[in-house]
Parts: structure tokens; C-alpha cells; sequence
């Protein structure tokens, strides 16, 4: 029996869990724009050819890459750029498709940075806020968040309060996340912009990513969980080792921190299980 092609198993979709997921990373000159289907997007994948047939209203395959395109990049400090970046999001809008789209911001970088990444992700919120997404999640570390806040009301009011900031949180512990983090925003006005977030009606999140020492290993896990939880929904706690791949296990940061924490013979974080009595903690503070 033929397999059943993406369109036959998407059309097979319940309405309400059809759910196409875009992503915009910003770097540090640059916005990618890239486009998954919720029928692939768990394998972190783009979309394979075969899924062209979804879209058939955007101008054909063989103009689809060039039209919306899966690796495209646009630059957005001239005022060409900009325009070709709207005329993607219209294209995508006038199929209808924004509305059960899930925005994504920050997957694989802070869109918050300071300097050009920061400036770039004004821009873009400024140029997405008066659209009407299903589902909007920022990723970040940085309290310069606060400084979008405008774009994020709209941007909020206008995906029927479905957005979402998620922070990430290493440890509550400002010694240790200096220590092992030091260019990191320190752990107090991480906390400082979660509040204020809160206050103004947008909905937070921490990711505790990558784990770093809070404390004692148990004994300090149901503290920092309390202090967690009162601040905002903890959504996920991921240890150093949990899901991190071989490549990103060479780059510099990562075999930083676990030089240092082998050095401390901190060697509880080392493990892959280490983030299991916090995450104890967080079930039983429910």
C-alpha cells in the first residue's frame, strides 16, 4: 500500500490541530526565515519537497524557495529588505495561513542580544505586530526584552493572548551562573524582567537550560524550585548533557563549563540525570 502522501496525511488532521510553525532566528546582520509543517516539525526538519503540495497557491514549487523560502535571509537594515521581508509575510498571510501558524523567535539564538541582534528584533516585532498569529513564543535570556514591550502588547492582544516569553534560567544562584556564564544577564534582572512582564499581561515562562549548580545537588532542589515557581511556570529543566549533540559538545562554551565544573569537582552537574531532583521538586510543588 503507497504511503500517503504530507497533503492526504494533513488533510486527515483534525482542524484544530492543523498547525504550521515558522521560526525567525536573528542574527547578527541577519533574519532567517524558516517554515515546518506540525506533521515533520517534531523532527526538527524543514519542510521536504514533497510538502510543496500543501502550499499550492504560493506561485508553483519551482518559485516557491524563491518566494518564501525555507534558508532565505533578509536584510533588513535597507529599506528593499524590509519590503521583501513584508511581501513574504503578505504572500503568507493572503493564503490564510498565518492564523494557524505558530511564531517562534530565539529558537537557536537570543533575538535579545545587545547591539545589531537587538535592533533587528525591534524591527521585525514592529513589523509583525499588527498580524493575527495562532500562537506567538520568544525565547531569551535578556531583560531588553522589556524594551519590545509595546510590539508585544499588540502582538499579544492580537493572537488572542497566546503569546508566551520563555526565559532562560541557568541557576538562581548569582555566584554560580557569574562564574560559569559571565557574559550572561545576571540572574537577579532576569527575575526583575519576568516580574514586570507578568505585571503587564504577558505570559512567562522559565526554561532552566543548561542546568548549573543552585546549591547542594538534593538538598537545595525543593528551595529552588519554590523560588522558580514563584516567579513563573517552570516548562522544562534540562540538564548539560540531556539532548545535547556531539557537535554542539565541541564548541566553546560547553567544554568551558565542564572543564570548570570538573575542575570544582562539581561532577552531580556532569551527569545526564542531574537535573532529576529539581525536576522532583517542581512536580511536588504542583
Amino acid at each position: 500500500m503507497a504511503k500517503a502522501s504530507i497533503k492526504e496525511q494533513y488533510d486527515k488532521l483534525e482542524p484544530q490541530k492543523r498547525r504550521i510553525t515558522a521560526i525567525f532566528e536573528v542574527q547578527e546582520n541577519r533574519i532567517s526565515f524558516q517554515l515546518t509543517d506540525n506533521l515533520i516539525d517534531q523532527k526538527h526538519c524543514f519542510l521536504y519537497p514533497e510538502s510543496l503540495d500543501l502550499y499550492p497557491e504560493l506561485l508553483g514549487p519551482e518559485r516557491f524557495y524563491e518566494n518564501l523560502s525555507l534558508n532565505s535571509y533578509s536584510r533588513i537594515y535597507s529599506p528593499t529588505s524590509l519590503e521583501q521581508l513584508k511581501r513574504r509575510i503578505d504572500l503568507f498571510e493572503s493564503q490564510k495561513f498565518l492564523q494557524k501558524t505558530s511564531l517562534i523567535i530565539g529558537a537557536h539564538s537570543d533575538p535579545f542580544s545587545p547591539f545589531e541582534r537587538f535592533e533587528l528584533t525591534i524591527k521585525l516585532l514592529k513589523q509583525l505586530e499588527e498580524r493575527k498569529f495562532a500562537e506567538i513564543i520568544l525565547q531569551t535570556r535578556s531583560p531588553l526584552i522589556l524594551l519590545g514591550l509595546p510590539s508585544l502588547k499588540k502582538l499579544s492582544a492580537n493572537c488572542n493572548h497566546n503569546l508566551t516569553v520563555r526565559f532562560a534560567l541557568e541557576t538562581i544562584d548569582p555566584e554560580q551562573a557569574h562564574r560559569y556564564l559571565p557574559t550572561t544577564p545576571p540572574v537577579a534582572e532576569r527575575l526583575q524582567a519576568i516580574k514586570a512582564l507578568q505585571k503587564l499581561g504577558i505570559n512567562t515562562e522559565i526554561v532552566v537550560a543548561p542546568l548549573l549548580p543552585y546549591g547542594e545537588w538534593r538538598e537545595d532542589a525543593e528551595k529552588t524550585a519554590t523560588t522558580l515557581t514563584q516567579h513563573a511556570r517552570v516548562s522544562a529543566v534540562l540538564a548539560l548533557y540531556d539532548g545535547i549533540d556531539k557537535e554542539v559538545r565541541k564548541e566553546r562554551w560547553f567544554e568551558t563549563i565542564t572543564d570548570a565544573l570538573a575542575k570544582r569537582r562539581e561532577f552531580f552537574w556532569l551527569r545526564a540525570d542531574s537535573s532529576q531532583p529539581l525536576l522532583n521538586a517542581l512536580k511536588a510543588n504542583q
